[in-house]
């Protein structure tokens, strides 16, 4: 049987804490805590069980690490760097498994990847480079990029996250043990050249995250920006003339870690990790956002079953409680990202009944029936 590990509900990546925000921004503040309990039907009309089924000549995916969705398909990387890129209805339509090695056209070590829907061209990257690849991975392209080597006195630079603005204009993030983790990097891959850099380091509160994917589209010119650590504000970004912008202002509440508390540890980055990664206090490690609705995902301790995920209603201004497990049983899966108003997880075989138990029947659509070989999508619809 093979099992299917979600590599991003245990994986976080601790950094150092950075400055703090500046005062009386003039935006709303939210406290990243409530009281009101809300089951999974409450907040989602329907779901969408969703069996991925591999092709026969490419071995088995697991440990999935990271899962894009585009209006062309769904893009999934395990914890080899093996990318498989799946249509809705969970057919396989390529992998980039024999891309992997040393040759031309191939690749050792995965740091980012995404899929360009402006050039329908997958992007791998690299320590050294951008990889273009064609939806079946022939490689169409590549581009140097400006990552850096660690050279004794200064650390290195190397993109964990990568969003594209256009066919050659890319958003890419250093990864969280790169020197200038937080800033965003506006790269022109036909230039080989970078154009801007934007800062969001004034509101990083604590270098812990989940945050898989940075970037939610808003409108055509703008995105939302969700910052790859714990911040003190969410952001808009304008595309056009590259400028971030504080949204919401973000509270800890009264069960959730205080600025003081990590202030006090900075100076001991072993202290802080092991703080940042034990403490029962509150702490956010992934917000997704929405035109409408916030969700985040709230650390507790070392025990998943303890952990939250909060949903902000940004209409009615009200925030609400989702337990990841109820009665003893696991009652809603790990978020991974959230497209066109639906949020999408991956589930365990022994889960998907527990995950659509309090839906009507008619809401639940099951794209074809799951067997315990299969690694399972449960896509949620947002009311």
């Amino acid at each position: 049987m093979k099992k299917l590990y979600t590599y991003t509900t245990t994986v976080l990546f601790v950094t150092l804490i950075s400055c703090v925000s500046k005062k009386g921004d003039n935006v709303d503040t939210i406290v990243l805590e409530s009281k009101t309990i809300k089951t999974s039907n409450e907040f989602f009309s329907e779901i969408e069980v969703i069996p991925l089924r591999e092709s026969d000549n490419t071995p088995y995916l697991s440990n999935v690490s990271k899962m894009e969705v585009f209006d062309d398909g769904l893009l999934l990387c395990d914890n080899r760097g093996v990318l498989s890129f799946f249509s809705h209805n969970g057919r396989q339509l390529s992998s980039s498994n024999s891309k992997i090695g040393n040759g031309a056209g191939e690749y050792v070590t995965l740091t980012a990847f995404t899929y360009n829907s402006f050039s329908k061209n997958i992007e791998v990257v690299t320590p050294q480079s951008i990889l273009f690849y064609d939806k079946d991975f022939n490689l169409v392209s590549q581009s140097p990029i400006p990552s850096k080597f660690p050279d004794g006195i200064d650390g290195g630079v190397f993109f964990g996250y990568i969003y594209d603005i256009s066919v050659s204009k890319h958003l890419l993030i250093p990864n969280s043990v790169s020197e200038n983790k937080y800033e965003i990097y506006v790269f022109d891959s036909s230039k080989g050249k970078v154009i801007r850099k934007v800062s969001f380091s004034e509101d990083v509160m604590a270098g812990i995250t989940m945050q898989g994917i940075c970037f939610f589209k808003k409108s055509q010119d703008n995105l939302y920006f969700s910052p790859p650590c714990v911040s003190h504000h969410l952001y808009t970004f304008d595309t056009q003339n590259m400028h971030l912008t504080k949204r919401l202002k973000l509270s800890p509440g009264e069960n959730g870690v205080k600025e003081d508390e990590i202030k006090s540890r900075e100076n001991d980055e072993r202290e802080l990790k092991d703080f940042l990664m034990r403490t029962e206090e509150g702490i956010m490690v992934k917000a997704l956002q929405s035109q409408d609705k916030d969700i985040f995902l709230i650390k507790k301790g070392n025990r998943i079953r303890d952990w939250e995920i909060l949903i902000y209603d940004k209409i009615k201004k009200e925030m609400a409680k989702l337990l990841l497990f109820q009665n003893g049983k696991a009652s809603f899966p790990m978020p991974y990202t959230l497209y066109n108003n639906y949020l999408y997880a991956i589930a365990e075989y022994d889960d998907i009944n527990s995950f659509c138990e309090g839906f009507d029947e008619e809401k639940i659509k099951v794209i074809e029936k799951p067997t315990q070989e299969d690694i399972v999508i449960i896509k949620y619809k947002l009311k």
